[in-house]
């Protein structure tokens, strides 16, 4: 499972790409790149893409290498899939810039989520 920014949100092709896989009831997924416009739509796209049997998603962000305030959104849309849902979300392994904006926004850098 694989989803790519559109080069007419982000101005530059696959700009955010989450890979992944489902295992059972638990979906990894594995953001690369940029968290910026648009990136809410491609990880709502990707949560929507998941099967109805999965009851965990847990998102490994050590491959952002940049995040803006969309990715604060980003993090939004990952919360109200796992309210809407009743399902477990994290989002871990945070670091570098990213780590610096969870920071600065008063958020747990461990998992902003909790």
């Amino acid at each position: 499972m694989t989803s790519a920014a559109s080069p007419h949100l982000t101005g530059g092709l696959d700009t955010l790409v989450i890979c992944g896989r489902v295992d059972a009831d638990r979906a990894e997924l594995t953001p690369r790149g940029e968290l910026v416009h648009g990136c809410a739509d491609i990880l709502a796209r990707t949560l929507a893409g998941l099967p109805a049997t999965v009851t965990r998603v847990d998102l490994d962000m050590a491959g952002v290498h940049f995040m803006d305030t969309a990715g604060l959104q980003f993090l939004d849309v990952l919360a109200d899939h796992g309210r809407q849902r009743s399902l477990t979300v994290t989002a871990t392994n945070w670091n570098g810039q990213p780590r610096r904006i969870l920071e600065l926004a008063g958020l747990d850098t461990t998992d902003p989520l909790t």
